[in-house]
C-alpha cells in the first residue's frame, strides 16, 4: 500500500465514519466494512436492518474511472462520492446512480421505509436504557414554587410513600434491601417530615421564633436525609443516641464583640457530625472538644468559622453583606470560558467574578477546589478571574467545583466552611445554629442586635431566614428523591 493511499484512506474512512456510519447506526443498521480497495480508491460496506442489507461503495474522488463506476455499478446498491466535480465526465451513463455523501440522508430515509413493516422500525436488540435516579430532574412549574414543593415533601409524611421512595433509592444503589430496616426507616422518614412541617410552616412571624422554628426545622430535615441515604442511620432511634452527645457544634466568643465576630465551630461527635459522616464529608480534622477560650481557635484553625463569615458565605443575601461589611464575600460567580466544550477533555477554562471587586488573585489562590492556572481578566464590574477546572473526563465541570444554585443566585462557587463543609444547607444550618444560640442564651446579645449598637444585623438575618423558608426544603427535597429539582413560574419552562 503507498503512503498517499494511506493518507486518502484515513480521510475516506474518517468521511464514512461521520456521514454515514454514524447515521446508520442511530438507526439500527448493522454496518461491516467489506473491502478497501486501492486500485480506484474506495471502501465497500454493507448495512442491514431486518430483513433487508444493503452494499454501498464510498469513492474518495468522483474522478475516477468508468471502468471502477462500471464495476461497482453491477456489485453495490448505490455508489456514493465527496463532491460531484467532474462526476459526469466519469460515471457518464452510470451518473444518475452516483449520490453525494452530503445527500445520503436522503438515501437513509429510503432505506428506512424499505426496511420496516408496519408502524414499527426493527431494532438492534438492545433497547435504549431507561435513566433513573440521580442523573433525572422533575420539573415543577408553580405559580406558588414553595407550595408545590411542600406538597411534594408532604408525600413523604405518609409512610407507605416514603417505603416506596426509600425500596426505588436503594435499588438505584445497588444496596441490598432488608423489610425490617426498610420499615423503621420509613417510619423514621415520615417522622421527621411532619416535624420539619410544624416548624418551618408556623405563622409565628416573630424573629427569635422563626430563627428556633427554622433551626429545628432544618435539623428535622438533616435526619431525614441521614435515613435517607444508604450508608446512613438505620433508624430514627440510632439518631436521637447521636444528639444526646450533642447537636456536634459550638460557639464561642470571638476577637470583637459584635454578633458577627461569634465563632461557631464543629466537634468529632453529636447529630452534625453524624449528618456529615452520611453525607460521605471527611470529618476527620474535627477536634474532639470544643475550645475553653478565644485564644484556643489558633489551636483548631480550619475548624470554626465566624458568623460575619457564615454570611458571607450565603449568595442570596450578598447585596446586604456588602452594605453592612467591607470584608470581601466568600463565594463568586463561575461561568465556562468561551471555548468549545469537548466531551472527553480533563479541563475546563472557568471565569470567576466577584462583583465586589473584594476578591484578590492571592485569594482566589486559596480557594478550595480543583482549579489553577489562575490569571485576572479584564471585567465590566468588580474582578473577574479566568482559571482551569481539573475533572474527569466525561464529568462537568460544574459538578467538580460543587456549584449551589438557587431560585435567587446560580452557579455560585462557595468556599468550604470549618475546611470541608460544601453542601449549601449545611453552611446554613451552622448559621442558624449560631444564631439559635444567640436567642436562647445570649439575651444581651440579641437585643443589642435587635434595638441596639448591633441593630444593622436584624434586615440581614430577616433576609437570611426568607432565603432558608425557600430554598432548603426544595434543597432537602432533592436529596430525598435523588432528582434535580427544578421549580419555578411556568413561564420558566
Amino acid at each position: 500500500m503507498s503512503s498517499g493511499w494511506q493518507q486518502r484512506l484515513d480521510v475516506l474512512r474518517r468521511l464514512i465514519f461521520e456521514r454515514i456510519n454514524n447515521p446508520l447506526q442511530m438507526h439500527h443498521w448493522k454496518t461491516n466494512v467489506e473491502a478497501e480497495i486501492e486500485d480506484g480508491e474506495y471502501i465497500v460496506m454493507s448495512a442491514t436492518r431486518g430483513k433487508i442489507t444493503k452494499r454501498f461503495a464510498v469513492l474518495y474522488t468522483p474522478s475516477t474511472s468508468h471502468g471502477v463506476y462500471k464495476r461497482l455499478a453491477s456489485s453495490v446498491d448505490s455508489i456514493f462520492v465527496n463532491g460531484q466535480y467532474k462526476l459526469e465526465d466519469f460515471a457518464q451513463d452510470l451518473a444518475d446512480r452516483v449520490t453525494d455523501v452530503a445527500n445520503f440522508h436522503r438515501i437513509l430515509i429510503e432505506w428506512n421505509n424499505e426496511s420496516t413493516e408496519g408502524k414499527f422500525a426493527p431494532t438492534s436488540g438492545n433497547d435504549a436504557p431507561v435513566i433513573v435516579g440521580e442523573n433525572t430532574y422533575r420539573l415543577i412549574p408553580a405559580e406558588d414554587p414553595i407550595h408545590s414543593i411542600w406538597l411534594r415533601l408532604r408525600q413523604f409524611q405518609s409512610i407507605t410513600l416514603a417505603k416506596k421512595f426509600l425500596r426505588k433509592q436503594l435499588s438505584w444503589s445497588g444496596v441490598e434491601i432488608v423489610e425490617a430496616d426498610l420499615q423503621e426507616k420509613a417510619e423514621g422518614i415520615a417522622y421527621c417530615l411532619r416535624n420539619a412541617a410544624d416548624y418551618f410552616q408556623t405563622t409565628d412571624r416573630n424573629l427569635s421564633q422563626r430563627i428556633l422554628n427554622l433551626y429545628y426545622g432544618s435539623m428535622a430535615f438533616a435526619s431525614a436525609e441521614i435515613m435517607a441515604v444508604s450508608k446512613g442511620s438505620r433508624t430514627l432511634a440510632e439518631i436521637e443516641d447521636r444528639t444526646k452527645f450533642g447537636h456536634g457544634l459550638y460557639t464561642i466568643d470571638g476577637f470583637g464583640t459584635g454578633l458577627e465576630d461569634l465563632v461557631m465551630g464543629v466537634l468529632n461527635k453529636g447529630f452534625f457530625h453524624a449528618w456529615m459522616n452520611a453525607l460521605e464529608v471527611d470529618a476527620s480534622s474535627f477536634p474532639e472538644s470544643k475550645p475553653k477560650k478565644t485564644e484556643d481557635l489558633q489551636k483548631n484553625c480550619g475548624t470554626w468559622i465566624s458568623i460575619r463569615d457564615l454570611f458571607a458565605s450565603i449568595p442570596e443575601v450578598a447585596d446586604l453583606y456588602t452594605d453592612i461589611f467591607d470584608s470581601p464575600p466568600r463565594w463568586m460567580v463561575a461561568w465556562p470560558d468561551r471555548q468549545p466544550l469537548l466531551a472527553d477533555a480533563a479541563q475546563t477554562y472557568v471565569m470567576l467574578l466577584d462583583k465586589t471587586g473584594r476578591i484578590s488573585k492571592n485569594v482566589v489562590g486559596t480557594m478550595a477546589g480543583p482549579i489553577g492556572e489562575i490569571s485576572e481578566v479584564q471585567a465590566q464590574i468588580g474582578r473577574q478571574f479566568r482559571v482551569t477546572v481539573t475533572h474527569a473526563q466525561g464529568q462537568h465541570w460544574q459538578t467538580a467545583l460543587n456549584l449551589h444554585s438557587s431560585p435567587f443566585q446560580r452557579n455560585a462557587f462557595i468556599q468550604p466552611v470549618c475546611g470541608v463543609v460544601k453542601d449549601y444547607r449545611a453552611i446554613c444550618f451552622v448559621l442558624l445554629y449560631g444564631l439559635s444560640i444567640v436567642v436562647r442564651y445570649r439575651p444581651r446579645l440579641w437585643r443589642s442586635t435587635q434595638e441596639g449598637d448591633g441593630d444593622q444585623m436584624k434586615i440581614l438575618i430577616e433576609a437570611f431566614l426568607a432565603v432558608v423558608e425557600r430554598v432548603l426544603p426544595e434543597q432537602f427535597l432533592q436529596t430525598l428523591l435523588a432528582e434535580k429539582i427544578i421549580a419555578g413560574l411556568p413561564t420558566r419552562f
